[in-house]
């Protein structure tokens, strides 16, 4: 039994949220969110929902995009985005790893200007939102534009595991499982074996693998709204979740064996007339009529 398309379209969009963005030969992956958070910025726009239809991909497989600026400095352009800071490159550093909290007065004064106007260039050419700064200044943004990138980005992922619970229900009824199952636990103790033995019998469960080792906490914060949204998003849903204290015998092992164990069904007879009509069991049916 196939999904119905309208879903399957919301498991594709999942997957092409990664943008490959091949700067002057140089290629950097992202997500199309984290570059569409800062909306009125150059990628922003060029990336947002209403320009869609306007991006040709110079490879369309990996959906790759080519921008012909500097590939080294663009990665200052890609931490603003991801982190709404840009920390400035030590040339006097011969590895190209970032300094922790760099100032520009602490580079050397012709190095540092060079560098300066490079980045400001490429702050310019991008629409990067940042004011003129002085010599002795960090390229920061202000902390409540910070903790809103942060907070940005915890949201997606509680997203995409939300996204993902109900994909993995989804290709459980295409093999006629009307009921899942699984355990999400704190701690990493036994974790990998749980899930490849899981795997080995059912390998649609790779959809729900990747959130093993934050499922546990996505659970303990928002578990009852997941419910609450799984089961207006699919009529006839059945959300369960149980928490799993350990006993007083396994009192040395603490909090690692503390676990979620999540429940999704539906009825056995699930859109039944539905199934049956999109079949070829009743063409002969009607082709009496």
């Amino acid at each position: 039994m196939a999904r119905p398309e309208e879903e399957k379209i919301d498991f594709e969009h999942v997957k092409s949220e990664i943008v490959v963005l091949n700067v002057g030969g140089i290629k950097y992956e992202t997500y199309r969110s984290t570059l569409t958070h800062y909306p009125d910025t150059l990628l922003g726009t060029m990336f947002s929902d209403r320009n869609r239809h306007l991006n040709r991909p110079t490879n369309a497989t990996s959906n790759e995009y080519f921008i012909d600026r500097d590939g080294h400095l663009f990665r200052y352009i890609l931490q603003f985005y991801r982190t709404g800071t840009i920390y400035p490159l030590d040339p006097a550093n011969s590895e190209p790893s970032m300094t922790t909290l760099t100032t520009i007065n602490s580079l050397s004064g012709v190095h540092s200007q060079a560098l300066l106007k490079e980045i400001y260039a490429e702050i310019d050419f991008f629409q990067i939102p940042f004011p003129p700064i002085e010599s002795n200044t960090v390229l920061v943004l202000p902390e409540t534009e910070r903790l809103k990138k942060i907070h940005s980005l915890t949201a997606q992922k509680v997203d995409l595991f939300v996204y993902a619970l109900r994909d993995v229900l989804y290709e459980a009824i295409s093999h006629f499982e009307f009921s899942i199952s699984f355990s999400f636990n704190r701690g990493e103790l036994d974790e990998n074996t749980y899930w490849n033995q899981y795997l080995a019998r059912k390998p649609f469960i790779q959809i729900i693998r990747p959130f093993a080792w934050c499922g546990y906490v996505i659970l303990d914060q928002f578990g009852q709204e997941i419910g609450k949204w799984l089961e207006r998003e699919v009529p006839g849903l059945k959300f369960h979740i149980e928490k799993h204290q350990p006993s007083a015998s396994h009192v040395m092992l603490s909090d690692t064996r503390q676990s979620y164990r999540v429940i999704l069904s539906v009825p056995d007879d699930w859109y039944r007339d539905e199934l049956l009509a999109m079949s070829c069991l009743l063409q002969y049916d009607k082709t009496e009529k």
